[in-house]
């Protein structure tokens, strides 16, 4: 994230082959299954519902990454499981304390978290950081004990990286102590630094969205309907008692529009910094302007995903039906029957394709995320599965509308904050009832 020149080049050939097409299909499967687990676990709430949406939507998210990237298994029904052996958190829990005092995590110094007059968020800080190098640690070993057995990797994350550092396969480690001027393996330190990084920000992102995202079709059940229709489709003509498969995701135009307008209101980063080694000129409206050498400029991502220039009069609305192209009427859509007409205008929906410059939540040009089609195939695998045989709605309080509380949840999206990414700043205040359709 940090790093430029050679160095990032380096990081990028080494991760970014990981988060290919090639890797969809085990991310399908993997999103799939905690999906299933997930909303399982939820409808067995009742109607009192769950107050941790947010914390499980990340728990999930961060086990689909340890399954695909680092070939770590949990399982979703395991969740509230003690941590294993020599640990006194679990990966994930350790990961979520982390995130969620990521300003103390990043600007005090590691050494003074042990302290015992510290506070107590300090301390807990302290020891999440501590756990999560040791996991890093643990599999960073485990995979080169693999290396030197000549066991054959899976080609994830993990696997490239260890096989791309000082001591991995084909990589003897140095004995120099001048570094390079232009290293061609990565160092302990580096694959430590990637790792945690990825493991972070890898399932923050896309555990934020769906919950975003699951929050807002509670308070919009026209659009669950709008979704499922589709959902509907694809699964009668694949067969109904089916799993769905990674052949799907092309059909799942609706469940992709609900991501991206999700993330057009609720960017997971709300600013990009931009820097100039040399002089650039931009032209804005028939105007040259020209920006200096070493200067920093920040692209406002809130501003552009919500201007009426590019978005319409109804730019602050979410409306996931803005994506979808079609000649299919609005208000009938999520009503009309399945008849041959009605299937025939569904599969020649496409997605919208927004102005270059307009839409950027995984960033643009030669820094775009990595990770932007393994968080698409994983949210759509996720959403597609939650909904197939559930709807989610806001559990009512006592004496409270159905009305009432889906404006409550408005209010509670209303209130967001900013740390390492945007999110809400009180979601455990709703609970959401899963059903059966």
């Amino acid at each position: 994230m940090t790093s430029d020149g050679h160095l990032w080049q380096l990081h990028r050939r080494i991760t970014a082959p990981t988060l290919n097409e090639r890797r969809s299909s085990l991310i399908w499967e993997e999103s799939t299954r905690q999906a299933r687990e997930a909303v399982n676990a939820w409808s067995r709430q009742g109607l009192r519902g769950t107050y941790n949406t947010h914390e499980n939507s990340m728990t999930l998210a961060f086990h689909v990454l340890a399954n695909t990237g680092f070939g770590t298994d949990y399982a979703f029904s395991n969740i509230e499981d003690p941590p294993p052996p020599m640990h006194t958190m679990t990966w994930s829990k350790a990961s979520n304390v982390v995130r969620e005092n990521m300003l103390v995590a990043v600007a005090v110094p590691s050494r003074m978290l042990s302290l015992p007059f510290v506070p107590a968020n300090w301390a807990k800080t302290g020891r999440a950081m501590t756990e999560l190098r040791r996991y890093m640690e643990d599999i960073l070993e485990k995979e080169r004990r693999h290396l030197v057995q000549g066991l054959a990797g899976c080609g994830n994350l993990l696997s490239s990286l260890t096989r791309s550092s000082e001591g991995g396969k084909g990589f003897p480690a140095s004995k120099s102590t001048d570094p390079p001027a232009k290293p061609s393996t990565l160092s302990t330190a580096d694959v430590l630094g990637d790792i945690y990084v990825f493991s972070l920000a890898g399932h923050e992102t896309t555990g934020n969205a769906l919950t975003f995202a699951i929050f807002l079709l509670a308070a919009h059940p026209e659009v669950q309907s709008w979704v499922q229709e589709e959902i509907d489709l694809a699964h009668k003509e694949g067969g109904w008692c089916s799993e769905p498969q990674y052949s799907f995701f092309p059909r799942f135009k609706r469940c992709l529009a609900v991501m991206l307008e999700t993330l057009r209101l609720f960017p997971s980063v709300i600013a990009v910094p931009k820097y100039t080694h040399n002089e650039q000129t931009l032209n804005i409206n028939g105007r040259l302007h020209a920006i200096p050498p070493k200067t920093t400029v920040i692209l406002n991502i809130t501003a552009i995903h919500t201007h009426p220039k590019y978005w319409g009069e109804d730019s602050l609305i979410w409306r996931p039906s803005r994506w979808i192209e079609s000649n299919i009427d609005e208000k009938q859509a999520s009503f009309a029957p399945h008849d041959e007409t009605r299937v025939a205008l569904l599969e020649k929906e496409t997605l919208r394709e927004p102005e270059p410059g307009t839409f950027f939540p995984w960033s643009s040009g030669s820094r775009v995320c990595p990770g932007m089609r393994y968080s698409k195939v994983e949210f759509v695998a996720v959403l597609s599965t939650l909904l197939r045989q559930h709807r989610v709605e806001p559990a009512s309080l006592v004496g409270e509308s159905k009305e009432a509380a889906q404006r409550r949840v408005l209010g509670t999206l209303a209130d967001c904050r900013f740390a390492l990414t945007l999110y809400m700043a009180d979601p455990d205040s709703v609970a959401m009832q899963w059903s059966l359709r």
